[in-house]
Protein backbone atom coordinates (compact mmCIF):
# COMPACT_ATOMS: atom_id res chain seq x y z
CA UNK A 1 0.00 0.00 0.00
CA UNK A 2 2.97 2.78 0.50
CA UNK A 3 4.78 1.44 -2.19
CA UNK A 4 3.48 3.58 -4.78
CA UNK A 5 5.05 6.74 -3.78
CA UNK A 6 8.45 4.46 -2.32
CA UNK A 7 7.51 4.99 0.96
CA UNK A 8 8.19 1.41 2.22
CA UNK A 9 11.64 1.77 1.40
CA UNK A 10 12.03 3.51 4.58
CA UNK A 11 10.85 1.06 6.60
CA UNK A 12 12.36 -1.86 8.28
CA UNK A 13 9.72 -4.47 7.84
CA UNK A 14 8.44 -3.26 4.73
CA UNK A 15 11.81 -2.20 2.79
CA UNK A 16 13.88 -5.11 0.90
CA UNK A 17 17.29 -6.45 2.42
CA UNK A 18 19.31 -4.09 0.75
CA UNK A 19 22.06 -2.10 2.05
CA UNK A 20 19.48 0.45 3.45
CA UNK A 21 17.42 -2.44 5.23
CA UNK A 22 20.81 -3.86 6.48
CA UNK A 23 21.86 0.06 7.91
CA UNK A 24 18.53 0.26 9.47
CA UNK A 25 18.64 -2.89 11.25
CA UNK A 26 22.50 -2.12 12.79
CA UNK A 27 21.27 0.95 13.66
CA UNK A 28 18.24 -0.28 15.41
CA UNK A 29 20.27 -2.88 17.44
CA UNK A 30 23.13 -0.79 18.53
CA UNK A 31 21.04 2.12 19.57
CA UNK A 32 17.76 1.05 20.42
CA UNK A 33 17.63 -2.66 21.64
CA UNK A 34 21.29 -3.14 23.09
CA UNK A 35 21.11 -3.92 26.57
CA UNK A 36 21.99 -0.88 28.24
CA UNK A 37 19.30 1.06 26.52
CA UNK A 38 16.67 -1.25 27.42
CA UNK A 39 18.16 -1.19 31.10
CA UNK A 40 18.76 2.58 30.76
CA UNK A 41 14.65 2.69 30.20
CA UNK A 42 13.90 0.42 33.06
CA UNK A 43 12.34 3.74 34.97
CA UNK A 44 9.97 4.97 32.06
CA UNK A 45 8.92 1.64 31.51
CA UNK A 46 7.71 1.37 35.24
CA UNK A 47 6.14 5.16 34.97
CA UNK A 48 4.27 4.51 31.70
CA UNK A 49 2.83 0.92 33.53
CA UNK A 50 1.84 3.06 36.77
CA UNK A 51 0.60 5.19 34.22
CA UNK A 52 -1.71 2.88 32.86
CA UNK A 53 -2.83 0.96 36.03
CA UNK A 54 -4.02 4.98 37.29
CA UNK A 55 -5.94 5.36 34.03
CA UNK A 56 -7.67 1.90 34.56
CA UNK A 57 -8.63 2.99 38.17
CA UNK A 58 -9.80 6.11 37.12
CA UNK A 59 -12.12 4.41 34.56
CA UNK A 60 -13.52 2.33 36.67
CA UNK A 61 -13.79 5.07 39.50
CA UNK A 62 -15.78 7.68 37.29
CA UNK A 63 -17.83 4.78 35.15
CA UNK A 64 -18.47 1.81 37.60
CA UNK A 65 -20.34 -1.11 36.27
CA UNK A 66 -19.37 -0.20 32.63
CA UNK A 67 -16.84 -2.18 30.45
CA UNK A 68 -13.49 -0.86 29.88
CA UNK A 69 -12.08 -1.04 27.15
CA UNK A 70 -8.60 -2.14 27.90
CA UNK A 71 -6.96 -1.72 24.53
CA UNK A 72 -6.96 2.20 24.47
CA UNK A 73 -5.21 2.34 27.15
CA UNK A 74 -2.66 0.27 26.70
CA UNK A 75 -2.03 1.56 23.22
CA UNK A 76 -1.47 5.17 24.96
CA UNK A 77 1.02 3.92 27.17
CA UNK A 78 3.02 1.67 24.62
CA UNK A 79 2.52 5.41 22.29
CA UNK A 80 4.18 7.53 25.76
CA UNK A 81 6.58 4.99 26.11
CA UNK A 82 7.57 5.19 22.60
CA UNK A 83 7.69 8.81 22.57
CA UNK A 84 9.72 8.83 25.48
CA UNK A 85 12.11 6.34 23.97
CA UNK A 86 12.31 8.16 20.52
CA UNK A 87 11.16 11.77 20.60
CA UNK A 88 12.45 12.45 24.56
CA UNK A 89 8.59 13.39 24.70
CA UNK A 90 6.90 12.82 28.18
CA UNK A 91 3.13 11.85 28.22
CA UNK A 92 2.89 12.46 24.71
CA UNK A 93 -0.54 10.65 24.49
CA UNK A 94 -3.99 10.46 27.19
CA UNK A 95 -6.50 7.77 26.23
CA UNK A 96 -9.17 11.18 26.37
CA UNK A 97 -7.24 13.25 24.09
CA UNK A 98 -8.29 13.72 20.79
CA UNK A 99 -5.10 13.09 18.85
CA UNK A 100 -4.81 9.97 20.82
CA UNK A 101 -8.30 8.38 19.47
CA UNK A 102 -7.26 9.47 16.29
CA UNK A 103 -3.93 7.68 16.31
CA UNK A 104 -5.77 4.80 17.54
CA UNK A 105 -8.77 4.82 15.23
CA UNK A 106 -6.73 5.11 12.87
CA UNK A 107 -4.41 2.40 13.34
CA UNK A 108 -7.11 -0.16 14.52
CA UNK A 109 -8.54 0.91 10.53
CA UNK A 110 -5.46 0.13 9.49
CA UNK A 111 -4.86 -3.61 10.85
CA UNK A 112 -8.49 -4.26 10.07
CA UNK A 113 -7.76 -3.66 6.33
CA UNK A 114 -4.59 -5.58 6.25
CA UNK A 115 -6.90 -8.59 8.35
CA UNK A 116 -9.23 -7.91 5.02
CA UNK A 117 -8.84 -10.89 2.52
CA UNK A 118 -7.84 -9.46 -0.57
CA UNK A 119 -9.01 -10.82 -3.96
CA UNK A 120 -6.11 -9.61 -5.67
CA UNK A 121 -3.97 -11.97 -3.31
CA UNK A 122 -5.39 -14.65 -5.63
CA UNK A 123 -5.56 -13.33 -8.70
CA UNK A 124 -2.92 -10.49 -9.07
CA UNK A 125 -3.79 -9.49 -12.52
CA UNK A 126 -6.69 -7.88 -10.82
CA UNK A 127 -4.78 -5.75 -8.29
CA UNK A 128 -4.12 -2.60 -10.73
CA UNK A 129 -8.03 -2.16 -10.49
CA UNK A 130 -8.33 -2.15 -6.70
CA UNK A 131 -11.46 -3.68 -6.81
CA UNK A 132 -12.22 -3.75 -3.15
CA UNK A 133 -10.69 -0.19 -2.53
CA UNK A 134 -8.46 -1.55 -0.08
CA UNK A 135 -5.35 0.26 -1.70
CA UNK A 136 -7.35 3.48 -1.73
CA UNK A 137 -8.19 2.80 2.06
CA UNK A 138 -4.61 2.40 2.75
CA UNK A 139 -3.20 5.44 1.68
CA UNK A 140 -5.94 7.22 3.04
CA UNK A 141 -5.31 6.32 6.81
CA UNK A 142 -1.05 6.07 6.41
CA UNK A 143 -1.35 9.60 4.94
CA UNK A 144 -3.92 10.92 7.95
CA UNK A 145 -1.37 8.84 10.45
CA UNK A 146 1.42 11.05 9.09
CA UNK A 147 -0.48 13.78 9.35
CA UNK A 148 0.30 13.19 12.83
CA UNK A 149 3.91 11.42 13.17
CA UNK A 150 5.34 13.98 10.72
CA UNK A 151 4.62 17.04 12.88
CA UNK A 152 7.14 15.45 15.69
CA UNK A 153 10.07 15.39 12.77
CA UNK A 154 9.81 18.83 11.29
CA UNK A 155 9.50 20.22 15.16
CA UNK A 156 12.85 18.29 15.59
CA UNK A 157 14.17 19.56 12.64
CA UNK A 158 13.13 23.10 13.01
CA UNK A 159 14.00 23.46 16.67
CA UNK A 160 17.84 22.13 15.83
CA UNK A 161 18.45 24.72 12.95
CA UNK A 162 17.27 27.82 15.36
CA UNK A 163 19.88 26.19 17.53
CA UNK A 164 17.30 25.40 20.65
CA UNK A 165 16.79 21.92 20.47
CA UNK A 166 19.81 21.34 23.05
CA UNK A 167 18.79 24.29 25.36
CA UNK A 168 15.54 22.00 26.18
CA UNK A 169 16.90 18.45 25.78
CA UNK A 170 20.11 16.96 27.15
CA UNK A 171 20.25 13.77 26.07
CA UNK A 172 20.21 12.12 22.30
CA UNK A 173 17.31 10.26 21.85
CA UNK A 174 16.88 8.00 18.93
CA UNK A 175 15.35 10.41 16.44
CA UNK A 176 18.69 12.80 17.12
CA UNK A 177 20.39 9.37 16.48
CA UNK A 178 18.55 9.14 12.85
CA UNK A 179 19.12 12.49 12.04
CA UNK A 180 22.74 12.88 12.90
CA UNK A 181 23.46 9.56 11.08
CA UNK A 182 26.19 9.71 8.40
CA UNK A 183 27.06 7.01 6.20
CA UNK A 184 29.59 6.25 3.69
CA UNK A 185 27.59 7.76 0.82
CA UNK A 186 28.69 4.13 -1.38
CA UNK A 187 26.17 1.50 -0.64
CA UNK A 188 24.37 3.33 2.03
CA UNK A 189 23.21 6.95 1.82
CA UNK A 190 25.07 9.77 3.33
CA UNK A 191 22.22 10.82 5.34
CA UNK A 192 18.63 9.31 5.92
CA UNK A 193 15.99 11.83 3.88
CA UNK A 194 13.50 13.70 5.91
CA UNK A 195 11.08 11.65 4.10
CA UNK A 196 12.26 8.35 5.30
CA UNK A 197 12.77 9.86 8.74
CA UNK A 198 8.80 10.26 8.98
CA UNK A 199 8.03 7.00 7.30
CA UNK A 200 9.52 5.38 9.90
CA UNK A 201 8.11 7.51 12.70
CA UNK A 202 4.64 6.11 11.53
Amino acid sequence: MMREDDSHKGTIALSDSNPYWRMMRRICATELFCKKRVVDTTPIRRKCVDQLIEWICDEAKFNPGKPIEITRFVFAASFNFSGNLILSKDDLADPKSTIMNNFFNLTSEIMEIIATPNISDYFPLLSWFDLQGLRKKMNNRFKLLGAITNGFVEERLRMRMNNTYHQHHEHQDFLDVLIEFEGNGKDEPSKISVKYLQTLMV
